[in-house]
């Protein structure tokens, strides 16, 4: 726990308690996070996997890397090839030249568990961000209890589009954040041996 960080609500102390007495049964240490009856916010309900042990800073060098090379031809995309390596050009920029880290005020915000899982100090809410692993079909990992209610809003830019179908590729592209309102009777245990985390959300 990131003792320099006040915890204002007795809420957050409750869900931090819990999380880290989870966390303080493990003793291979906790890779993964699965957490049950997600809903997101088109209405889809779903269980997922996160490996919250995985590594951004060597999924980002490795995009950086197929970025610069990739063959651009060799792929059916949805948009102009032209905006497709405008699109290219632009993530590998913000790669290698992000922006600037969170003020002071923002990441005092949070109490910052283990790496990918933190709560947050006033509303109590649970993050847990992590690299959800895709199905051999291409699909995400996860298994949908209801589907989305809505569609996902259309009208994107062609280069924003044209990012979204790079990023499909990436690895940093299948990192995700899931943000979580514990309730006062939500149980956090340890599964799979000691290194899987779940949640009933």
């Amino acid at each position: 726990m990131n003792n320099e960080t006040e915890v204002s609500t007795e809420q957050a102390l409750k869900v931090i308690n819990l999380v880290q007495n989870a966390i303080g049964n493990s003793i291979t240490g906790v890779s993964f996070f699965k957490v049950n009856g997600y809903r997101n916010e088109y209405g889809e309900i779903a269980n997922h996997l996160i490996n919250i042990g995985a590594s951004y800073e060597n999924a980002k060098k490795k995009d950086i890397e197929w970025l610069e090379n990739v063959d651009l031809s060799q792929f059916d995309w949805g948009e102009d090839v032209a905006v497709v390596d405008e699109a290219r050009r632009i993530l590998i920029e913000a790669f290698i030249a992000p922006n600037k880290a969170q003020s002071d005020a923002q990441k005092d915000a949070y109490t910052h568990i283990i790496s990918g899982v933190k709560v947050h100090n006033q509303n109590a809410h649970l993050y847990i961000y992590g690299y959800a692993v895709k199905t051999a079909k291409g699909e995400w990992n996860k298994t949908i209890i209801k589907q989305a209610d809505q569609s996902k809003p259309k009208g994107a830019k062609p280069l924003t589009r044209a990012k979204n179908e790079l990023r499909w590729h990436l690895r940093t592209g299948q990192f995700k954040m899931f943000k979580y309102e514990v309730k006062t009777d939500t149980e956090i245990q340890l599964v799979g041996g000691g290194d899987t985390l779940e949640l009933d959300a």
